[in-house]
């Protein structure tokens, strides 16, 4: 087991160092301000928050050092360790936004967060928002709320559901932020397609009943900041489903279109809460098997 778990510390010190040197650089090219200005934000359209109650977020080069600073509490590959004790408060500045304190509920700090499914260890860590969304905007189809055991059983009921909403309701634009990062936890792939503007277009041409108004209308829809703005809060919570298991998918979407927007500030706070605690949960199962800090390994 003891090997298992420094093959996971080894992959996601690997998750950090594409952390630091790809997404960052991407999310942090605009503050929140440049961004709200450049997409023309109309309050109407985009929840703009108050100067007041959200700060602006730390430099790269101080998200840097953070990301950097915490893989050296993790022993890389080949069985080597850390000599720098692990202290989450240090990283609060990076984990938690004032506006949404918190992303990782505190019961998942219990080693169930990490399992092994067919002799392979998988992470079951998901922000607090996933359930927050979910109970709000999906009563239903409540039975198909995902049980990570039965992925079977309702994901290919789920994705039918999701591509079967109405294209111009508000429903769809709800679903894309709040069922679609359940998908993409176990489909990558599927969400990339379900992020996709051509995708929905191809949906509108095609969805049946609509009348010829009723479908220009629709198009006009997907070309307007609020759709834009929706999918930019899709990427946020699809990211967050995708740095448990696929970390390395987020790489794929990075030339999204709608990756800057009301959003975009958070995607740092997010990962790196994610990865903060995959670290938590990874000291202390080494902890368990007997682990003892030895030397210091640069990040790789």
């Amino acid at each position: 087991m003891q090997t298992q778990l420094i093959a996971a510390c080894a992959r996601v010190r690997h998750e950090m160092y594409i952390f630091r040197q790809e997404y960052l650089p991407v999310f942090l090219a605009l503050t929140p301000g440049e961004i709200w200005a450049e997409i023309k934000a109309d309050p109407q359209v985009v929840k703009i928050p108050s100067p007041s109650v959200w700060r602006r977020p730390p430099p790269l080069s101080a998200w840097q050092r953070a990301v950097e600073d915490l893989a050296i509490t993790l022993p890389a590959g080949g069985g080597g360790s850390s000599s720098k004790s692990l202290h989450p408060e240090e990283y609060e500045e990076f984990s938690k936004e004032p506006l949404f304190p918190g992303f990782l509920p505190e019961e998942q700090e219990q080693d169930q967060c990490l399992r092994m499914v067919n002799d392979t260890l998988i992470w079951h860590l998901t922000p607090n928002s996933f359930s927050s969304l979910t109970k709000i905007i999906l009563p239903e189809p409540s039975t198909l709320i995902p049980d990570f055991d039965n992925v079977e059983e309702w994901l290919p009921l789920f994705k039918a559901w999701l591509m079967q909403l109405p294209p111009e309701s508000d429903r769809l634009y709800n679903s894309l932020c709040a069922a679609l990062p359940y998908i993409a936890y176990f489909d990558p792939a599927f969400a990339k397609l379900a992020l996709d503007r051509t995708t929905w277009e191809t949906i509108v041409k095609r969805y049946p009943g609509m009348s010829v108004e009723q479908r220009q209308n629709a198009l006009k829809r997907l070309d307007n900041r609020f759709f834009q703005n929706v999918l930019n809060n899709a990427l946020l919570h699809v990211f967050a489903a995708l740095a448990g298991n696929h970390f390395l998918a987020i790489q794929d979407m990075l030339d999204h279109p709608c990756i800057q927007g009301g959003y975009t500030h958070l995607m740092p706070y997010y990962l790196f809460a994610i990865l903060l605690g995959k670290t938590r949960v990874l000291r202390r199962l080494l902890d368990q098997t007997g682990w003892h800090v030895e030397n210091v390994n640069p990040i790789c």
